[in-house]
């Protein structure tokens, strides 16, 4: 058996990673993985949509985002039978919060990490950052990364919230026996 999670998704070439795992699987071998995907919802049409999904691959860069369907269509394309294919971040336990709900503004102080994602302190905290890169208490680009970095979370939230990102895409396929 192969797992990934969180990690093909980092590379710009599904079909290449994908067919090597193919090849190391015996027949009959499961390959399951966790995937970051756009879901059915997600328009190229859109320009908000584009905009959350460009945040995104800026503030923590996986490969270009793709959707689901074209990972289960490398999968199957190379050969694998798809066990499974679903987002696990829609089965949310009864009064839980969306897995999203980190990254989305609180001013209460206990909300850690939540507090940054409110307008005083993403601008006080780029200052703070630059502050500390001219004291040399940062090393350069300190807060150029925290821009970026906030920018990820915030589309990853809401990438989320609007139901067009998922980073638990979970696909299990198996090594069809006969197959090299």
């Amino acid at each position: 058996a192969v797992y990934a999670i969180e990690s093909t998704c980092r590379t710009p070439d599904r079909v290449g990673v994908y067919s090597e795992i193919l090849r190391v699987l015996k027949p009959g071998g499961i390959f399951a993985c966790y995937e970051w995907c756009l879901t059915d919802k997600y328009s190229a049409f859109d320009e908000r949509h584009v905009r959350i999904k460009e945040a995104i691959e800026v503030g923590d860069p996986p490969a270009p985002l793709c959707s689901a369907g074209a990972c289960e269509q490398a999968l199957t394309t190379l050969g694998f039978r798809l066990i499974e294919s679903q987002d696990c971040a829609s089965f949310s336990p009864e009064g839980g919060d969306p897995w999203y709900r980190p990254l989305t503004a609180s001013y209460n102080p206990m909300h850690w990490p939540r507090l940054q994602f409110t307008p005083p302190m993403r601008a006080g905290v780029p200052f703070l950052f630059r502050l500390g890169e001219r004291l040399r208490l940062l090393p350069a680009g300190a807060a150029k990364t925290q821009v970026a970095l906030q920018a990820g979370a915030e589309g990853l939230a809401q990438g989320g919230a609007e139901g067009i990102f998922t980073p638990m895409w979970l696909l299990v396929a198996e090594k069809v026996p006969n197959r090299s």
